[in-house]
């Protein structure tokens, strides 16, 4: 499914359930009709609009954003200025105390961030390692959300199998990473017998849930990337909307997300606030603040 989406078996069935932009180049007639390349619209078309989150100034809810990143440090950079998101994926470089290819934060670092500043309600993913998984908790909590789930991600390999070489432990090889999800309440509610007997509270009036899994089988690719499989589900949790992902890289760059990260080389927004914010920043070696024309 990597670069490449065929509509054969195996990858039939999920070609025909995806329900979004797929970041791939499709191959077959079939492949290409059942993907949608506008959900929004498509909800739209068939009277599902009030599924849409509202999207941001100046942009129809039922338009598919450009992906947009910032080349910032997210040390300093002021996360108050880029308002207020649905939904926070972030993939932290934690310090594991083992060599790796890219910089990390320590655990200070991390207690430091100015999360809460992104998001009054929404659903927080924070990916997380053996040995921050009690801090991931621990910030969650800082943070002011409340654990709601946790997903794994099952690591396979070329051949399908699971990952059972290579270093990626230190006591045992780690054939699974955990990404904990975190909810956060503008207004807690503190009286759940208000509801009927039998009637599922959402837990957030807005979101729709029960449609994805907590587990991910996915193939391992480039170091410490994530399978894309998350993206479809948190897409469908909540189409529309605003969506920023935390530590992003260039892959991570994706239609209706803004991705903030120090290795994305240069700086595209095209929304009136996210422009602000930008102008606002001070410029420095991890910034760069060009900000191209959308075309």
């Amino acid at each position: 499914m990597h670069y490449v989406v065929d509509d054969t078996p195996p990858q039939a069935p999920f070609v025909w359930a995806c329900t979004s932009l797929t970041p791939y180049p499709m191959q077959s007639q079939y492949a290409r009709e059942a993907s949608l390349r506008e959900p929004m619209q498509q909800l739209s078309r068939y009277g599902l609009g009030a599924w849409m989150r509202p999207g941001p100034e100046g942009v129809p809810d039922d338009q598919l954003r450009p992906g947009q990143w910032i080349n910032c440090d997210l040390r300093t950079f002021d996360l108050s200025r880029l308002g207020h998101f649905d939904v926070i994926l972030a993939d932290p470089p934690w310090d594991i105390h083992m060599s790796l290819p890219y910089g990390t934060l320590s655990d200070d670092d991390m207690r430091a961030l100015d999360v809460p500043a992104l998001q009054g309600e929404g659903l927080l993913f924070l990916w997380v390692t053996g040995r921050s998984m009690e801090l991931g908790r621990q910030l969650l909590s800082q943070w002011g959300y409340t654990r709601a789930d946790e997903l794994i991600w099952i690591k396979t390999n070329q051949m399908e199998r699971l990952v059972r070489t290579g270093r990626t432990g230190h006591w045992l090889n780690h054939s699974k990473e955990h990404c904990l999800v975190g909810i956060k309440h503008a207004k807690r509610c503190d009286q759940p017998d208000a509801w009927a007997p039998g009637q599922i509270r959402s837990v957030l009036p807005w979101l729709h849930d029960g449609l994805g899994t907590d587990v991910i089988v996915a193939q391992v690719r480039d170091t410490s990337r994530k399978p894309d499989e998350l993206y479809a589900m948190i897409e469908k949790m909540c189409p529309g909307g605003r969506k920023v992902e935390l530590f992003g890289r260039r892959h991570n760059v994706r239609p209706g997300w803004l991705t903030l990260g120090n290795q994305l080389k240069s700086t595209y927004v095209v929304e009136p606030r996210l422009r602000t914010a930008c102008a606002a920043a001070p410029a420095g070696p991890a910034e760069a603040l060009q900000m191209p024309a959308r075309t």
